[in-house]
């Protein structure tokens, strides 16, 4: 309900995060390398370049904030806004500014964050290295899974997604229809279900 009532003060929220209300790329998380936010700022590049009109935020603060920030002005990357932390309830306004969700992590056993985006009604990118992809993401309908460290995989993701906004929408319905029957004892289920495979046990 509060993405809901959020996304109707899309223009002012819009604005307090300095987007123009165009489409916008979302990343929330630890600003630190196992976030791999370096892939996904290589990626932005050609999207920038691509879709000018295409804006990223990215929400939290860590150990390669300073760093990462210098990379974007280095790169040139002027459609990029840093919202550094944001207290649990403002989490619903950036994701309801927001049409797309990215975790482009080296090391992520799960990612909570996943789960929210899609319950928002976000299409979800995440790489193979994100626990989430292998039971919530299903490639083309709920969202899409890339190589970990493929910034010419996620680009190409990310150009087809800004670029259609019908699928946009219809991806991230999905995803939140997805969503809605997930909870932590049917992930926990999967998991013992995956180990008594790997280990041929009745």
């Amino acid at each position: 309900m509060a993405v809901k009532r959020a996304q109707v003060r899309r223009p002012e929220i819009s604005k307090r995060f300095g987007l123009s209300g165009n489409p916008a790329v979302l990343f929330i998380g630890r600003l630190a390398p196992e976030k791999n936010l370096d892939v996904l700022l290589k990626a932005w590049q050609h999207v920038q370049e691509a879709l000018p009109r295409a804006e990223l935020l990215i929400v939290g603060e860590g150990p390669d904030a300073e760093r990462l920030r210098r990379s974007a002005r280095v790169m040139g990357l002027t459609s990029v806004r840093w919202a550094g932390w944001l207290q649990p309830d403002e989490i619903p306004d950036a994701l309801a500014v927001s049409d797309c969700f990215v975790l482009p992590s080296r090391d992520e056993p799960f990612g909570v964050v996943v789960t929210e985006a899609m319950a928002a009604g976000l299409p979800v990118v995440v790489s193979d290295h994100v626990g989430a992809a292998e039971d919530l993401v299903a490639n083309g309908r709920t969202g899409f899974v890339f190589p970990v460290d493929d910034e010419l995989a996620l680009k190409d993701i990310l150009i087809t997604l800004l670029g259609a906004p019908d699928l946009l929408a219809s991806i991230g319905a999905e995803a939140r229809r997805a969503v809605s029957h997930w909870n932590y004892d049917m992930a926990v289920a999967n998991f013992i279900s995956s180990v008594r495979r790997v280990w041929r046990t009745p």
